[in-house]
């Protein structure tokens, strides 16, 4: 996968931001079962739309529906610049490159 793109929501809660990443090719079932590394994953295959939730220790949360190119992530309480940092390096870390390349650096 790779990142074509992420940009912030607005939303209601200005001490939770949220962001939209989109993706080159749609979130897969084995793709959904490799977020278990970095938290825990609340995933209802079995849905019409199966809908998947991550959520890290610090609050973090990614939200999305397997066969969807984008997923929303919501940050808990800190300082926004250095969660969206961290969480991108999460992803760097499970899928490998660089999530900050946003011209799209292809993530095995």
């Amino acid at each position: 996968m790779r990142v074509l793109g992420k940009e912030r929501i607005e939303n209601c809660l200005p001490s939770a931001p949220e962001y939209r990443y989109r993706f080159t090719r749609p979130w897969s079932a084995a793709e959904i079962e490799r977020l278990r590394r970095l938290g825990q994953v609340d995933y209802y295959a079995d849905f019409p739309r199966p809908f998947f939730r991550l959520r890290l220790p610090d609050g973090t949360q990614m939200k999305g529906v397997q066969g969807d190119c984008c997923c929303r992530v919501i940050f808990g309480p800190g300082e926004e610049a250095r969660r969206l940092t961290e969480f991108d390096g999460l992803l760097m870390g499970l899928f490998g490159g660089d999530p900050t390349d946003q011209g799209g650096h292809e993530w095995e």
